[in-house]
């Protein structure tokens, strides 16, 4: 049975790599057991060598409870250096960004939609790759109004018993 992969790792010196399947096992391949396909991709020998994070495909067997891949066959190279684990396609990941309306520009005295990350997705099938934390809240206009006001209530009751007023 057929199956697809990403290419994980190869050495041009020693003739060997990984692949790695669907399930994320890593599946052990020999430079020999690269097939040519019949694309177009392939005008020489040199083109059907994989390349870390090329899409492959290839036949899986098991030797010495080791699984290997026979019949290897490119069939995308890598326009980036990501795979899409969700959709096995080569991208530059998205970032999402969340507006706070909370912020505001201190110089102009307007408010202004600050952009925080939220998390990557992929432009392709749209799966979310990586979340972002908030490690921090911003303080919102109210809040702000509350602190200085604790602030100018904290000054004035100190001046009132420092200085009698």
């Amino acid at each position: 049975m057929r199956k697809s992969g990403i290419v994980k790792w190869f050495s041009n010196t020693k003739d060997y790599g990984f692949i790695s399947n669907d399930e994320g096992k890593d599946v052990f391949f020999r430079k020999e057991n690269i097939s040519r396909s019949t694309d177009k991709l392939d005008k020489d020998k040199e083109d059907i060598i994989p390349k870390p994070n090329d899409y492959v495909e290839y036949t899986e067997y098991n030797h010495k409870g080791q699984l290997r891949a026979k019949k290897i066959v490119l069939k995308q190279r890598s326009k980036s250096d990501f795979i899409c684990p969700h959709c096995k396609q080569s991208i530059k990941p998205k970032i999402v960004y969340e507006s706070n309306p909370n912020t505001i520009n201190q110089s102009i005295g307007e408010e202004f939609k600050e952009k925080k990350p939220m998390h990557t997705i992929c432009p392709n099938c749209f799966s979310i790759l990586e979340e972002y934390e908030t490690k921090y809240e911003e303080l919102s206009v109210y809040n702000r109004a509350a602190v200085l006001l604790l602030i100018l209530l904290i000054i004035t009751i100190f001046a009132k018993f420092y200085w009698g007023y």
